[in-house]
C-alpha cells in the first residue's frame, strides 16, 4: 500500500491570485509565489536571482481593477465583505472559512 504524504497548507493571498489571474494563468508564476511564501525569498538570492518588485503604477492599476471588479460583483451577485463586516463589529476578526462555506451552501 503506497504511503500517502502529509499535505501542507500553502499561503495565498488576494494580490498573488488576482496576478496570476492577470498573466493569462502563468502556472511557473503561481508556483513561484507558493514557493517563496513557504520557503521565504532567501532561496531567490541564495540562486543569485533579484526579484523584481511591481511599478508602483501598476499597484495602483490592479487596485483600481479590484474596485472596479467588486463593484461590478456587488450589482450582479449576493456579496459579503468579511472584513468589512469585522470592521463594524468592533474590528475583531476571526476565520471566515465557516461563514463562506455557509454562504456557498454547504
Amino acid at each position: 500500500m503506497q504511503q500517502k504524504l502529509p499535505v501542507r497548507k500553502r499561503k495565498i493571498t488576494p494580490t498573488d491570485l488576482s496576478q496570476y489571474l492577470r498573466l493569462d494563468q502563468c502556472e511557473r508564476y503561481l508556483r513561484l509565489r507558493l514557493h517563496e511564501r513557504s520557503e521565504g525569498r532567501d532561496f531567490l538570492s541564495d540562486a543569485n536571482v533579484h526579484p523584481q518588485e511591481i511599478p508602483p503604477l501598476l499597484t495602483l492599476s490592479g487596485r483600481a481593477f479590484e474596485k472596479k471588479t467588486e463593484e461590478a460583483m456587488r450589482a450582479a451577485f449576493p456579496f459579503v465583505h468579511c472584513a468589512e463586516n469585522a470592521r463594524e463589529h468592533g474590528g475583531t476578526r476571526s476565520p471566515d472559512n465557516d461563514r463562506v462555506l455557509e454562504l456557498a451552501g454547504r
